[in-house]
């Protein structure tokens, strides 16, 4: 963190800016709070999830020292309340957890209302754009009397063991269902060699515009990300989403989000080649 803010602090003395922001900046948050006379611009800062929390399978996160931290991002805002020119939680007040930061700390969801702003979820697209399922499908070359299964795990290496597992289960039961096909986005530190092969298990280490995929597919399979599962939401796309064991975000703020969004805007949508049956949310 110190490293990350002393090369921002060479940047902003070589040249001028009208506007610093923060997305997720921790760093620049932290020492910002930490020396506040080096601010030399209006300064926001955004996020899309307020308080950290111990993971009990986490030897190193245990819960005084999540306390702690928390306590002390409370202090850094009630004795510099002017460093921040702007604070905005991406989502709403409902996202944020209503409960303490710790012992004898106030509630993340109350705290959250007096000291940010909410915008809602910020897609960079307009759902409504892909309405036309039945076109886009076209589009990106998936057949009308096919069902797509749409698995990816982001950039990293950490999920490839159920990129496996779901090719493995893929290659047991494609016999008994010749209308499925599955779509394995690798990434790109994986290689495409350790998965199983099969003519209908299609495995890319890139795909251009994954959300696009995420709208036209009959069934996701992905990582707890919060991007990933809004997108699908939005999309009313079923899918299972499996959060990393000892990720605070994707463990608890992810899930209380993706919940509360997908019962807000769930809703049956027939399946391609069937007859209007309804398909079940992840």
């Amino acid at each position: 963190m110190a490293a990350n803010f002393m090369v921002f602090a060479d940047v902003v003395e070589a040249e001028r800016y009208d506007l610093w922001v923060g997305d997720e900046g921790w760093d620049l948050d932290y020492y910002l709070h930490e020396n506040p006379d080096l601010e030399a611009a209006p300064y926001a800062f955004l996020t899309d999830f307020i308080g950290v929390l111990p993971m009990r399978e986490d030897p190193t996160s245990v819960e005084f020292r999540r306390a702690w931290e928390n306590a002390e991002n409370i202090d850094h805002l009630r004795l510099h309340p002017d460093v921040r020119d702007l604070s905005v939680m991406v989502g709403d007040e409902e996202d944020v957890l209503d409960r303490p930061f710790g012992p004898d700390l106030p509630s993340m969801r109350a705290w959250a209302r007096e000291h940010f702003g909410f915008s809602g979820y910020t897609y960079h697209f307009d759902p409504a754009d892909y309405r036309d399922r039945d076109a886009l499908r076209r589009e990106l070359g998936y057949r009308d009397d096919e069902r797509v299964v749409l698995v990816s795990i982001g950039g990293t290496r950490v999920g490839r063991n159920l990129l496996r597992r779901c090719a493995e289960a893929f290659a047991s039961i494609a016999a008994k269902l010749p209308e499925l096909r599955m779509i394995v986005v690798a990434g790109p530190r994986l290689d495409p060699a350790e998965l199983p092969r099969h003519p209908r298990l299609d495995v890319r280490p890139f795909v251009p515009h994954l959300f696009r995929h995420h709208a036209a597919a009959d069934l996701a399979i992905v990582q707890g990300g919060l991007t990933t599962t809004m997108e699908l939401a939005a999309f009313r796309t079923p899918f299972l989403y499996f959060p990393l064991r000892n990720h605070r975000e994707q463990q608890f703020l992810v899930t209380c989000a993706r919940s509360r969004r997908r019962t807000s805007t769930s809703r049956p949508r027939s399946r391609p080649g069937g007859s209007g049956g309804t398909s079940t949310t992840g």
